[in-house]
This record gives C-alpha cells, structure tokens and sequence, in this order.
C-alpha cells in the first residue's frame, strides 16, 4: 500500500488528508490552526477519534513536523517512507500554471515569483513543501 498527502496551506493554517492509494481511502484528515499566533491547535482524526492539542505553532516548518510526527506517534504510518507523493494546491498561478503539474525547481521558482500576487498563501506553500521534502 502505498500513501499520498493532500496539504492545502493557508496563511496561518494547514490542512491535510492522507490518502491510501490506489483506493484513495482517506486514512487521516485535520489541520493545524492559528500558525504563527502565540497559541495554535493541532487537530487530527484517526479510527473515529479526534485530538486536538493546544500549543505554539510558531511557523508552517514547525506544523509540517508535528504533522508528520502525529501519522507515525498515532500507527498512522509505520515509516514516513510510506508516503509516496505530497500534493500542495497552490493559490495562485499565474500564466505559468492553469492545472496539476510535478513539482520541480522550475516551479517552486515560478511559485517563488507569484508570491507577491498572493502574499498570504504562496510562500506559506513554499515553506511546506520544503519542510515536506526535508
């Protein structure tokens, strides 16, 4: 089996489902709230339950890594390797982008470039997908 993440990165949120693929059975789902305030909240469902814990989330590196700490903690995933593909929805795309694409350094530049056109959204998208590929 293997195992995709939706991220969706907002200007102080992250939101995410992992999916098991081919099935594309929603495994997990939740979201980190209020990045970069002085409390956030982590909340994650799993097997019908959901927690929620209250702490600083001082940026979207810090809530990626809970995030992923929280799928092998809770039995989510055994590995992280499990996880074989990250797909991030991007704000804005200008002229470069109108669907999906694989990201590649040419498109985390383009994104880069976009930012001012969505100054809230872009580069909290960059700043995940990073700590997603780290």
């Amino acid at each position: 089996m293997s195992k995709v993440i939706a991220v969706n990165s907002g200007s102080s949120s992250l939101k995410f489902q992992l999916f098991d693929m081919p099935s594309e059975e929603v495994l997990t789902s939740g979201q980190a709230e209020r990045i970069g305030q002085e409390m956030g909240a982590f909340t994650i469902k799993y097997n019908g339950e959901k927690h929620v814990t209250n702490l600083p989330l001082p940026d979207h590196k810090a809530a990626v890594r809970l995030l992923l700490k929280s799928l092998t903690d809770l039995g989510i995933v055994e590995d992280l390797n499990e996880i074989k593909g990250a797909g991030h929805r991007i704000v804005q795309g200008g002229a470069y982008f109108s669907e999906s694409v694989v990201v590649d350094e040419d498109v985390v530049n383009k994104v880069d470039e976009l930012c001012e056109l969505a100054p809230l959204h872009n580069p909290a998208h960059l700043v995940c997908y990073r700590a997603f590929k780290e």
